[in-house]
């Protein structure tokens, strides 16, 4: 629990997808509860269905909605995985 006067903090929290499953109400739990104390929250995500999600992710805390943060993703780990491929036939 922050003591009065602490200071607030700027808190990123990154999730590649906020369905209904355990980890996911870990995640929207901890970040009501940070900002309950004042700190300024923000949940970045790849993917986000307002029919089956939490009721605090479209009411409460500021969550962010990336798809490019997934896209980017795999993007790098293709051009990773055609890096590795041409390093081991070149010998």
């Amino acid at each position: 629990m922050a003591k009065k006067g602490s200071p607030k903090l700027n808190i990123a929290i990154i999730h590649p997808d906020l369905g209904i499953v355990g980890a996911e109400r870990l995640i929207v739990d901890a970040a009501v509860e940070l900002a309950s104390h004042g700190h300024k929250v923000h949940v970045f995500t790849a993917h986000h269905d307002k029919n089956r999600c939490f009721e605090e992710t479209i009411s409460g805390v500021p969550f962010l909605y990336f798809t490019f943060i997934f896209e980017m993703i795999v993007f790098v780990k293709m051009w990773w995985g055609l890096l590795r491929v041409g390093m081991s036939t070149v010998q």
